[in-house]
């Protein structure tokens, strides 16, 4: 008998934790206008993308790279203060190659936004392969990767 209360309490735990996930999805990707993510209120959006920048005098690219360019704003709709980074962004290629941030002039440094707060707009730059006109902003502001398509 008691095998049975402890399965059937087990059991709601497991459903009641599958319909917590579900509606927590739900409400994380909600966002407009996209491309943009949601982490439970704290939103980024995608102002820009430009595929094909000049570098700045003195910066180097890669051979077979150019640089692409993203400018990003954030808003926090959350009653607690959150944390924007530019190290938590990485743009992934059409081959499904993630590029880390570069700094080709520029740059921002991290801030916390208090709860009703926005900031930005931010450019992030990548060194990307040569020819690249798409691709995914990859957003981690905890511990789940938010995807942002970025079509050219």
């Amino acid at each position: 008998m008691l095998a049975l209360v402890i399965i059937g309490v087990g059991t709601c735990a497991t459903v009641s934790s599958v319909m917590n996930s579900a509606s927590r999805s739900a409400q994380d990707t909600a966002c407009t206008p996209k491309p943009c993510a949601n982490a439970d209120g704290f939103v980024v959006f995608v102002d820009k993308v430009e595929w094909r920048i000049s570098p700045p005098f003195g910066y180097r690219l890669e051979p077979g790279n150019q640089l692409a360019r993203v400018a990003v704003r954030f808003a926090n709709h959350t009653t607690t203060e959150r944390h924007a980074d530019p190290f938590q962004f990485v743009l992934q290629d059409q081959q499904g190659v993630k590029h880390a941030l570069t700094f080709a002039g520029g740059g921002w440094q991290a801030v916390n936004l208090a709860p009703g707060a926005s900031f930005g707009p931010r450019t992030l730059d990548y060194q990307v392969a040569a020819g690249t006109t798409s691709g995914t902003l990859v957003w981690t502001p905890d511990l789940r990767d938010r995807q942002m398509s970025l079509a050219g």
